[in-house]
């Protein structure tokens, strides 16, 4: 009977540190003071912008978020330099949106931001990436389009937790063959660029739901897209496939194939082996 008690006993105060929901007190308290340091450099960030430029923060923001779209457009390049520099100091953002803002050059300093899960630097001016934005290994989404990248930038390979990467309207040539490390992406957005040919790695990427490579220049498909099992949307618009490939109907899960305005002179598909598809565009 003592046996029996002491085991309950045990099961009950292990149950209780497991499904405990708040962190300990020491944790607690650190995190507070991150948050509060956070909180405090932005107030500083805003005192700047307000005093030297007499620009706003928008006001839907909390301690782990930064929106400052179009804040810094215009900007002179050296000032928008130093306030990125002084982004780079606040370590703990989760959500960084710096759409619209004529950026050109990132610091290498954004590497020190190794807690944002979220990146938005559509619209700018950006060529390449420096070498440090490959520290960013939370980031689960990133938005690089409308800049003018014409390559594929090799410091995302590293962010193996990428989940969504939108590269749309850019000058991007083509796709790497170590795209397979991005092995967590559910949605690939590279359309409206001039990619030619895709590698047989893109295969790799198992855990794809959306490919959106619309208005490119692809002629051929490599036979690994049918490894793509996930996949629910693939569009292909506006691209040069003479031929619908037959290893599509391996993509059973798809929903919406989109083929549209490619110069196809065997445009059939075998439907039947494709139950799950709604739309199909051709």
């Amino acid at each position: 009977m003592l046996v029996n008690l002491v085991i309950w006993a045990v099961i009950a105060f292990v149950t209780t540190v497991l499904c405990a929901t708040e962190p300990p007190p020491n944790l607690r308290l650190i995190q507070e003071s991150h948050h509060q340091d956070l909180k405090n450099q932005k107030n500083d960030l805003a005192a700047l912008l307000w005093d030297s430029y007499r620009v706003c923060l928008p006001e839907d923001q909390n301690e782990l978020d930064l929106n400052l779209s179009g804040i810094l457009k215009e900007m002179s390049d050296v000032d928008r330099a130093n306030i990125l520099e002084k982004i780079s100091h606040f370590t703990g953002l989760k959500s960084l949106n710096l759409r619209d803002n004529n950026i050109s050059l990132l610091p290498k300093e954004i590497g020190n931001l190794s807690h944002l899960s979220t990146l938005y630097l559509d619209n700018n001016y950006l060529t390449h990436l420096p070498v440090e934005f490959g520290y960013l290994t939370q980031l689960t989404e990133l938005n690089l389009a409308q800049n003018r990248l014409s390559q594929f930038p090799l410091e995302i390979l590293p962010l193996t937790n990428l989940r969504e990467l939108t590269l749309y309207l850019n000058q991007v040539d083509g796709l790497p063959p170590e795209i397979d490390k991005l092995v967590n992406l559910r949605k690939l957005d590279i359309s409206h660029n001039q990619i030619t040919s895709l590698p047989f790695e893109i295969g790799g990427l198992t855990c794809l739901e959306d490919l959106i490579l619309c208005h490119n220049k692809i002629p051929l498909l490599p036979a690994s897209i049918g490894n793509l099992g996930n996949l629910h949307i693939l569009s292909l618009e506006g691209n040069d496939l003479t031929a619908i490939p037959s290893v599509l109907t391996k993509l059973t899960q798809l929903k919406e194939l989109d083929l549209r305005h490619n110069p196809l002179t065997q445009p059939s598909l075998n439907l039947p082996q494709m139950p799950n598809l709604i739309e199909y565009l051709v």
